[in-house]
């Protein structure tokens, strides 16, 4: 669940956000996610207009049994992998990251890159197919936010450490492409 700082920082997103008028909101299925959700649209002055529609496919990658684990534990795994490798520079290595996920695996129930990289696909196609403009919001975590920088933005990877609690990373679309022109913006919290 959203921690009492967790809701208090959405709830100012929400208020950052209160006069966009979204098309859509999408939040993974995950409970804090959807929470978020809730709560930026409470303050939304649009809100009546917008459902939050509940998406598999923007939950956060599947770490097996390393979920819930702390994150300097991933990082000695990661390390032990992927020798060399500065905290900085592992968003240019998330293939490689995904791969030491399974291989440190015990439930079988971790994801490839591969297959992250297809939901998002798929997801974003979707959105592209039904929608002609407008909007929208999506409502994910760190790792799949960061993901999204490496598959729409590479070339601005190095602008990601980490990513901040309630901050926004803006991708636009044109002429067939998505472009990320923000990202980890705490601006909005107001």
């Amino acid at each position: 669940p959203l921690t009492d700082l967790g809701t208090g920082l959405a709830t100012k997103l929400g208020v950052g956000l209160k006069n966009i008028e979204f098309e859509a909101v999408f939040t993974s299925d995950m409970p804090r996610a959807i929470h978020t959700a809730e709560l930026i649209l409470d303050k939304n002055l649009f809100r009546n207009k917008t459902k939050i529609v509940q998406d598999q496919r923007v939950r956060e990658w599947c770490f097996g049994s390393m979920e819930g684990k702390s994150n300097s534990l991933l990082l000695d795994e990661i390390k032990k992998t992927i020798a060399d490798v500065s905290f900085s520079q592992m968003n240019y290595y998330l293939p490689q990251i995904s791969e030491c996920i399974i291989k440190n695996d015990t439930t079988g129930w971790a994801e490839s890159f591969s297959d992250i990289k297809k939901r998002l696909n798929c997801f974003f196609d979707e959105i592209i197919d039904h929608y002609s403009e407008g909007s929208f919001l999506v409502v994910t975590h760190a790792f799949l936010i960061k993901t999204i920088i490496y598959l729409y933005g590479y070339d601005k990877l190095a602008q990601v450490s980490s990513i901040e609690n309630a901050s926004i990373t803006k991708m636009e679309y044109s002429n067939g492409e998505f472009n990320i022109t923000e990202i980890n913006n705490t601006d909005y919290i107001s």
